[in-house]
């Protein structure tokens, strides 16, 4: 079928006919394009269409109606409305995922995700869309991006989410108003919220369905926290300061079983600290309960936050992972990881990749059990020569619940260990660990990277250690092949690619 294509020929009535080419109006189920023409369509009633598509100078007024769409909206112009909706509403199989696209603005009063296809329904946003009013999140989880971020303005509300529909990405909010981040990741809808302002802010949430990078060393009084999950709370304009919460939905599921001993911990560049918090009235500690734990003050510094425990034998988590590295050695590829705590740890199952997609086993690594000292492991891989390999690992506990560790990789035809840098996991997604060998302590080193035109997207200055330096790199790189660059007084590196995804 024909996509109505309008053409504003005679108002700007949407539904008149004598505006849409061949004089017929768009129906329910149509594709509609909007034309750059002489007038620009303004919403009469509330209408639904399959997919719609605005080009370049044009503009679609919704007025104080709604506009529902089925599939896709590319916005290379403008949709503008007074207190008008944007409503995602597949119900299709063919639609279980929805995108907003285009190279124009969206600039929305009001936005409502209802994808309610049954498997796993979703919306993308290829663009950073503003919500200036009511976001209001039904069914389907809304994708977002450092690049294409989901924005709410300072009179923006939004409901809270649910376990069926979240903002799976980092999302950002302004004003001095009490907020709840309904984020979540891989599954699970997991907030975060901000209140008691100090000043009006812009701040940007995103939840993480695995540990930070570094799980220790941790400061007194925490004794742990999670390797489960943490968040990332920052502060990106403005000057006020809020009291923190992060929730749980199964206190099984993060690990936690006793809320007097339970806080909020803050990585500070270097180890983990405490923000005094205490649970609020009505959470559940035990089981499939759910709560919240509230920040007792202001917080002042942010990023990154997660669960904590003061006590070992309290709010454990079953294995945090502290290192996973790949050196080759010959035609061999030595695999070593530690951990810093182990409950109820079985097994590791080692995994190999030639792509990163399609994984298999290679042998298995007996755990510590439970351990709350720091444990390492090894073993020796003999991939296929001349091959770029991926690695992970599966972490089994006593009671069968596995947890898969991040990826790295193991170039060996092109490994010569003194000029080498050693990525991973690669494919990243938004951060990645760097290691380069150095001779001497105290070398200024630059690292760098470029997209493959040679533009420089990110760099930063270090001092080096002599030995093996590691070094985290967190950034907002879009999607694609990129070269990273490392270069050092007495050293050269060779270039390593870089894959984001």
């Amino acid at each position: 079928m024909e996509p109505k294509l309008w053409n504003g020929l005679s108002n700007n009535n949407y539904n008149a006919a004598t505006n849409w080419l061949n004089n017929s109006a768009p129906g329910s189920g149509d594709d509609v394009i909007i034309d750059n023409g002489v007038t620009q369509p303004m919403l009469q009633g509330n209408e639904q269409v399959n997919s719609i598509f605005i080009r370049t100078g044009a503009t679609l007024s919704l007025s104080n109606r709604d506009l529902s769409v089925r599939s896709d909206i590319t916005n290379c112009g403008t949709i503008e409305g007074n207190t008008g909706r944007v409503v995602l509403n597949s119900t299709s199989s063919f639609l279980q995922r929805q995108n907003m696209s285009g190279s124009g603005t969206y600039s929305l009063n009001n936005l409502t995700v209802n994808n309610t296809f049954s498997t796993s329904p979703n919306v993308v946003l290829g663009r950073t869309a503003t919500v200036l009013g009511a976001l209001v999140l039904t069914s389907g989880v809304l994708y977002t991006t450092a690049s294409n971020l989901l924005a709410l303005g300072t009179s923006a509300t939004s409901t809270s989410g649910s376990a069926t529909s979240y903002v799976s990405g980092p999302m950002t909010k302004t004003g001095s108003a009490n907020f709840v981040f309904p984020v979540g990741k891989g599954g699970l809808w997991r907030r975060t919220a901000l209140s008691a302002l100090t000043a009006t802010a812009t701040f940007q949430a995103e939840y993480f369905d695995n540990n930070w990078v570094f799980v220790t060393p941790v400061n007194s009084p925490l004794d742990n926290v999670s390797t489960i999950e943490y968040w990332t709370v920052d502060r990106i304009a403005g000057s006020g300061n809020a009291r923190l919460s992060l929730y749980w939905e199964s206190a099984t599921a993060s690990d936690i079983n006793n809320c007097p001993d339970l806080t909020i911990a803050r990585w500070n560049g270097s180890s983990w600290d405490e923000r005094a918090a205490t649970t609020v009235a009505g959470s559940s500690c035990s089981g499939t309960g759910t709560g919240t734990i509230l920040t007792t003050v202001a917080v002042t510094a942010f990023s990154p936050f997660t669960f904590a425990s003061k006590t070992a034998s309290l709010n454990t988590l079953p294995v945090e992972l502290t290192e996973f590295t790949a050196r080759c050695n010959a035609s061999k590829v030595q695999l070593n990881w530690s951990t810093a705590t182990e409950k109820n740890s079985d097994h590791f199952v080692i995994e190999r990749s030639g792509d990163g997609t399609q994984w298999a086993a290679l042998g298995q690594v007996k755990g510590a059990g439970n351990s709350y000292a720091p444990k390492a492991y090894f073993f020796d891989d003999t991939p296929p020569g001349g091959t770029l390999v991926y690695y992970r690992l599966r972490q089994v506990d006593a009671n069968g619940q596995q947890k898969i560790s991040p990826v790295i990789n193991a170039d060996c035809e092109n490994s010569i260990v003194e000029n080498e840098i050693v990525i991973y996991p690669n494919p990243s997604g938004n951060d990645f660990t760097a290691e380069f060998y150095h001779r001497q302590n105290g070398a200024k080193t630059n690292i760098r990277i470029t997209d493959m035109l040679g533009k420089t997207c990110w760099q930063q200055t270090v001092t080096a250690v002599k030995g093996w330096n590691k070094l985290y790199v967190p950034h907002e790189l879009s999607t694609g092949s990129y070269i990273v660059f490392i270069s050092s007084e007495n050293s050269s590196y060779n270039p390593r690619k870089l894959i984001v995804r």
